[in-house]
């Protein structure tokens, strides 16, 4: 292009620019007329207004609060990152709709359990069970494309595990220390993944039945905090 054109020619980043502006709405290839000032774009009442559609919907997405303000992604992501003061938090805690009812019942839990968990801490914990769910994949996939995979279910309490489980087809959540495990792991079909994930969950060494029994209270403070709207991803 450089020989063909010249000082013409399009820089190579230009070129990556130009899809991921009209990917991002832009439908016009002319130049847009500007005063050469930097941007003002990141201000007080962009900022206040991101804040609110994002509180009002945390299902929101970028692209989606770019057109609701009338800025650029960049400015958007800017301000998300720099100026809207918000947790991090894991979709997979949140239901779509949390009604009122949910809300209610979310809050007479987290109450209870703490009520009790201060009259006889630190008894109280030792009689928690708790459950967590993994998607095993037979490798480590390397791209969004769906492969051979089964779910474990695992129940446990502070002091090891009591149950655990293998179901194919099931929507599930991820336990970090164990996809740490599987990264370097091969399977060809369900009976290896179960033998190769048993003996790892129920090795005796395994600290995380009592490690995630003792968080459950600082998960419940959390909770409350965040007037039951979703708790923060502990993984």
């Amino acid at each position: 292009l450089q020989a063909q054109f010249g000082d013409e020619y399009l820089s190579q980043a230009r070129m990556v620019s130009w899809p991921k502006s009209c990917r991002e709405g832009r439908d016009r290839v002319e130049n847009e007329p500007h005063d050469r000032r930097p941007g003002s774009a990141v201000n007080p009442d962009n900022v206040l207004d991101i804040g609110e559609l994002i509180r009002a919907n945390r299902r929101i997405t970028v692209l989606e609060l770019s057109r609701e303000v009338g800025i650029n992604v960049g400015s958007v992501e800017e301000i998300l990152h720099n100026e809207v003061v918000d947790s991090t938090v894991s979709a997979r805690w949140v239901p779509r709709l949390l009604t009122t009812e949910c809300r209610e019942r979310l809050s007479v839990a987290v109450n209870s359990n703490l009520q009790q968990y201060e009259r006889e801490e630190p008894k109280f914990l030792d009689s928690v069970v708790t459950c967590d769910e993994i998607w095993v994949h037979f490798f480590t996939p390397e791209s969004k494309r769906a492969t051979g995979m089964i779910i474990a279910t695992v129940f446990w309490d502070s002091k090891d595990v009591l149950h655990l489980g293998f179901l194919a087809g099931q929507k599930a959540v991820n336990a970090q220390p164990m996809k740490v495990f599987l990264g370097t792991k091969r399977f060809q079909n369900n009976g290896e993944v179960i033998a190769g994930v048993r003996p790892w969950i129920q090795e005796p060494a395994k600290t995380f039945p009592e490690t995630g029994i003792k968080k459950l209270p600082e998960s419940w403070h959390k909770c409350v905090a965040a007037n039951r709207d979703y708790v923060e991803k502990q993984c």
